[in-house]
């Protein structure tokens, strides 16, 4: 399965997010449904799920219980081609971590849904 989720406001008040790749759910029999074309970007997901049993997407955030308050971020990093975790928006490839490393964390947000998440330091 590829999967991706892209921000969609489509007049309501309150924006949604809309999936689209090549999805294996049932409903969709396996087709490929395209992107919206409405200028935001699209987010993937990357194959793993939490703890608690939700999919995580590229951009999602999470507390770290083992660091008190830092917020870690899921990005993809050309450098290893894979998906890892930024803490506190640090980029430096040597103080970044392997996806394993927040996969018992909750999920808190998203850089779309919560920017604000990403200031507090």
């Amino acid at each position: 399965m590829i999967k991706y989720r892209q921000w969609h406001k489509d007049g309501k008040p309150v924006p949604a997010w809309y999936y689209w790749g090549y999805l294996t759910v049932e409903e969709y029999k396996g087709t490929f449904s395209e992107p919206l074309d409405n200028g935001e970007p699209s987010f993937a997901f990357i194959g793993k799920e939490n703890a608690e049993g939700r999919e995580i997407y590229v951009g999602d955030l999470f507390r770290l219980s083992k660091t008190s308050n830092s917020i870690a971020e899921v990005y993809f990093d050309k450098r290893s081609a894979g998906y890892r975790v930024r803490v506190n928006g640090e980029m430096q490839f040597d103080k970044t971590y392997p996806i394993t490393w927040i996969l018992r964390e909750q999920v808190i947000g998203n850089v779309h849904e919560n920017p604000e998440l990403l200031k507090r330091k």
